[in-house]
């Protein structure tokens, strides 16, 4: 068994190798929508909106196929594979990060939040959209690596205002932990530009917790 796996890493390469795992991930996650649909919908309220959760799992399928397809093609040619992947990945994981996030004492809007958005690109928004169709921005997108790391700029300033030159970042990775864990890992850098309310704000997002609840609330959210 052992050297049949390694005569076929030897065949694909590694960029062949990788994809196979992440086609065979894909299949197996969609085929488990299927059979056993998740029991909390919350962090996926966002998505079934736009598609029931079958056709989600189909598309798990899809794309995960694509993958074990393209991995037999030259380095040149297996793009579409990654990119299949990455298709269904970035919003399921977007539709988790933000679906779980507690409107009703974050926000900065005058209207009731309904909606939390962080647009899937590099240079998108994020923003809370309010019952009444508003938006308030809270920052952009400055990195986007679907599944492992996501960077954006927090733009609201220490009497809760957005104000677009603030440009605090922050940084939340995604790494794996043993078989079925994943260890989220927020920091949020550049604390200097809140200028003489530094501390305080640094104590409110360290010392009172507030980062830490909200990971609090996401393991919650995920493991539901």
């Amino acid at each position: 068994m052992v050297a049949a796996v390694r005569r076929l890493t030897r065949r694909l390469g590694r960029r062949g190798t990788l994809l196979t795992l992440k086609g065979v991930i894909a299949t197996l996650y969609g085929y488990g929508l299927l059979v056993q649909p998740v029991r909390d919908r919350r962090g996926l309220c966002l998505l079934l909106k736009a598609w029931p959760l079958d056709a989600w799992a189909g598309l798990w399928i899809t794309a995960g196929v694509a993958a074990l397809v393209c991995a037999w093609l030259p380095p040149r040619w297996d793009w579409p594979g990654f990119l299949a992947v990455w298709a269904i990945t970035a919003p399921w994981s977007m539709a988790y990060l933000v679906a779980w996030w507690p409107l009703g004492e974050y926000k900065i809007g005058k209207t009731k939040a309904v909606d939390a958005v962080i647009e899937p690109r590099i240079g998108g928004r994020w923003y809370e959209r309010g019952d009444d169709g508003s938006t308030c921005q809270w920052g952009s997108v400055l990195s986007w690596e679907p599944t492992t790391r996501l960077v954006l700029s927090w733009d609201i300033t220490a009497n809760w205002q957005y104000d677009p030159e603030l440009k605090t970042e922050v940084e939340v990775r995604f790494i794996v932990d043993g078989k079925n864990g994943t260890r989220v890992e927020l920091a949020h850098r550049r604390l200097d530009r809140y200028g003489e309310r530094r501390d305080e704000m640094r104590a409110i997002f360290e010392t009172q917790g507030d980062w830490g609840k909200l990971l609090q609330r996401f393991a919650q959210a995920a493991a539901a």
